[in-house]
């Protein structure tokens, strides 16, 4: 029943368009492209719901086009973005430029929040296909964007921590550390989010010390307490005490300890889990030569 909807409408529209002297009566006024533009957005909407992709972004499209016909702006980017969002079920590299076009008019509109949602969402599309490089500088853009609304500020950090778990699945363990100790600092200005605070800068310091600069973590791990000074005696400086002393002194047996104190308390989360296997690991080869890919574990 949508599709023959869909089709009625969409065939409402083209007529709608030609009505007056062909195509070109959209220029002339002859035809009535407000009354075509809501068949078009009438079609997509069954098209859509009859799961007709393709089609249903052909609609959305031509509702937009109808919409710049008649300066709707707004309304000619929403057509767009829709059209993306129905694009990326059957084919996301084709829906990327319309994302784009998009995020460009609500960008010079000023409407900077919408420009950054979309600006995510192609971030989110392109993690999902596993295209990490592009995803992340979908991410920072994002981040970026959102900095424009004074309403976005959670966002942001939303963006900027994706950014950083991006350039961790990288094996980027510095970049990535440097990230997480941004949001820490950003959270100890903020009354409501400081008790987060202490959750950046252990990744960070796990982060220094899988990528084998227990020097690295160490001072950062005393820089962090300075910061914050209420992060004393919690699980996340006991377990970051506890690594960076295993890795000064050589000790893998401290490490484990660390690890499973930590553990036995707070479940250790699959992030944690794989960051601190690749720690160890360093730990190991450091401590007793080369160790072989999948060795290593947390047991």
């Amino acid at each position: 029943m949508s599709v023959h909807q869909a089709v009625e409408f969409r065939a409402m529209a083209e007529k709608k368009l030609k009505k007056g002297g062909g195509f070109m009566s959209i220029f002339t006024g002859g035809a009535r492209v407000d009354e075509a533009q809501e068949l078009y957005q009438k079609a997509a909407n069954q098209f859509k719901l009859a799961h007709e992709w393709n089609d249903a972004a052909d609609c959305y499209l031509q509702y937009a086009f109808c919409s710049a016909k008649l300066g709707i702006n707004s309304e000619e980017a929403t057509g767009y973005v829709e059209a993306a969002n129905c694009l990326r079920k059957v084919s996301p590299e084709s829906s990327l430029e319309w994302y784009e076009k998009a995020i460009e008019m609500f960008s010079s509109a000023g409407r900077y929040q919408q420009a950054a949602k979309q600006l995510k969402n192609v971030a989110e599309m392109l993690e999902h296909d596993v295209k990490l490089e592009e995803s992340g500088q979908y991410y920072q853009k994002a981040a970026e964007m959102f900095e424009m609304d004074e309403h976005s500020k959670s966002a942001i950090s939303q963006c900027n921590v994706k950014l950083a778990e991006i350039r961790t699945r990288m094996g980027k363990y510095p970049e990535a550390a440097k990230i997480f100790e941004k949001e820490g600092e950003k959270a100890l200005s903020n009354h409501l989010l400081q008790f987060g605070a202490r959750e950046h800068f252990l990744k960070a310091g796990i982060l220094y010390l899988a990528s084998g600069d227990s020097v690295t973590a160490t001072i950062a791990c005393d820089r962090y307490h300075q910061m914050d000074p209420r992060m004393e005696g919690t699980r996340e400086s006991q377990l970051l005490k506890g690594l960076t002393a295993a890795f000064v002194e050589n000790d893998v047996d401290g490490f484990m300890a660390a690890v499973q104190e930590y553990d036995s308390i707070s479940r250790l989360d699959p992030w944690k889990t794989e960051l601190l296997v690749a720690a160890k690991k360093v730990l190991q080869g450091s401590v007793g030569g080369h160790v072989e890919a999948g060795e290593v574990d947390l047991t």
